[in-house]
């Protein structure tokens, strides 16, 4: 076999000097992540101990309302359960902005906050 040297294209080869023009982001836009950046540091202790509270919340609905195997069921299917005692409530009830209820949509609130606002650090750190 031949044994080929190609030592002569790199001879002359300079590599591009690509000029990466990156500006200092404006006092505005650095205050707007900061805040947000809070926000979702908030958001994210709320969807946390908020989730586990109302998760509790539930299995106790479950059980005041059903006994043992709902609770139980209840615990199995977190979401399920969820939806299922808050149409429960607001079926019985008649009222839809029970406490409960209050609790569920802020919690999905919350959710659609972190997205919002991640969507939002994305953007403005580009």
């Amino acid at each position: 076999m031949a044994d080929h040297n190609y030592d002569y294209l790199l001879e002359d080869y300079e590599p591009p000097k690509y000029r990466i023009n990156r500006r200092k982001p404006s006092p505005i836009r650095r205050f707007l992540l900061m805040l947000i950046k809070v926000l979702v540091t908030i958001a994210f202790l709320v969807v946390k101990f908020g989730g586990i509270a109302i998760y509790l919340w539930t299995i106790l609905i479950a059980f005041h309302w059903s006994g043992f195997l709902s609770a139980f069921l209840t615990f199995i299917l977190p979401v399920v359960g969820q939806l299922f005692w808050a149409w429960k409530i607001i079926s019985t009830t008649g009222v839809f902005w029970n406490l409960y209820t209050i609790a569920l949509v802020a919690y999905i609130g919350t959710w659609i906050m972190i997205f919002a606002c991640s969507t939002a650090m994305a953007i403005l750190e580009d």
